[in-house]
Formats: C-alpha cells, structure tokens, sequence
C-alpha cells in the first residue's frame, strides 16, 4: 500500500486537529469541575492553641443546603437551641442577625464561656436549624453556649479581633445540655 505526500499531510493535519481538539477538551473539562472560590470552605484557625472549625457560607452565589439564608431585614440579636445529643456537630434552632455575624459554640465553665469549639459565619436575617462543625465534639451531660460574634470585616473568624455582641451589659448566647 503506497500512501502520496497528499496522504500524508491530510494525516499529519488530522492528528493535529486531533490532538488540539483533545487539549480544548481537557481544559472546557477542568474547568467545569474544579472546585470554584465561591465553593464554602472550612478552615481551621487556633485559639488558645486549641484549633478552631470555621465553616463560612456567606460567599455569593453558593448556598449551603444547610443552612436556610432570610433576606427578612432584622433589627436585633437572637438564638435559640435546645438540648441535643452529644455529637460533633451543634444545631441552632434559630439565629436572628442584623449584621454578618459568627455563630459560636462554647464550652461551659462555671457558667462562664470557655474553648471556642467552633464557627460558623452567617449574613443578616433568620436562619433556623442549622449546624456548627466543631473541632473538638460535645459530652453528655453538659452545658454549652452558643454566642455571637459580630464579624469585623475581614471574613475571618478571630475571637480577639470580632465583637462579642451584648446589649445592656448581657452577651446573647444560648444555652444548652449535650444528652
């Protein structure tokens, strides 16, 4: 079999077609599945040489199925949790926000707040029935508070840096009995 130079370039131009038809679609391919910046993260910070889970679902665009978000305007604070099984997770009952808040989840000692177990970031309105990652999981049989922290901004959760948030000298925090 005798193949002509015609032959061959018609080859040679169909492989490069090919091949750049095989690069195009690697690319369209990557692109549509990789992880975008919009995707919620979990990030860990430290406190107290203690790690901290943050989960932050405020970024636009992406809406954690967990986590219902009010466009109701509120003009106070608010939580609510009831007593709940010892576990690695938290629920909040209902979190009313009038600014970006970070909801806590704090060990309790001596009726005073202790560790920051974990965060989660939320925007102004009414959220209910959503869950706290924590680093570090509750024990049955005893108390914890959830606290809120006004975020300053940044979008990073820093006990030091955002505003634990009180009216008339009282935090709003809820309280409640890992079973």
């Amino acid at each position: 079999m005798k193949f002509s130079m015609e032959d061959i370039r018609f080859s040679r131009i169909n492989i490069s077609f090919l091949i750049a038809g095989l690069i195009v679609g690697f690319l369209v391919g990557y692109v549509s599945v990789r992880p975008s910046n919009d995707t919620p993260t979990a990030e860990k910070t430290f406190q107290d040489g203690q790690e901290v889970s943050i989960n932050d679902d405020s970024q636009s665009g992406v809406l954690d199925i967990n986590t219902p978000v009010s466009t109701t305007v509120v003009e106070d604070f608010n939580l609510k949790a009831n007593n709940q099984p010892a576990g690695d997770s938290v629920i909040v009952e209902e979190a009313q926000l009038p600014y970006v808040s970070w909801i806590t989840v704090r060990e309790d000692r001596n009726g005073e707040f202790g560790s920051i177990l974990g965060a989660y970031r939320l925007q102004p309105g009414i959220h209910s029935g959503f869950d706290v990652s924590l680093q570090r999981g509750t024990e049955a049989n005893k108390f914890y508070h959830i606290v809120i922290y006004k975020d300053d901004g940044d979008g990073v959760f820093d006990y030091k840096a955002d505003t634990l948030v009180s009216k008339d000298g009282a935090f709003y925090s809820a309280d409640f009995m890992a079973l």
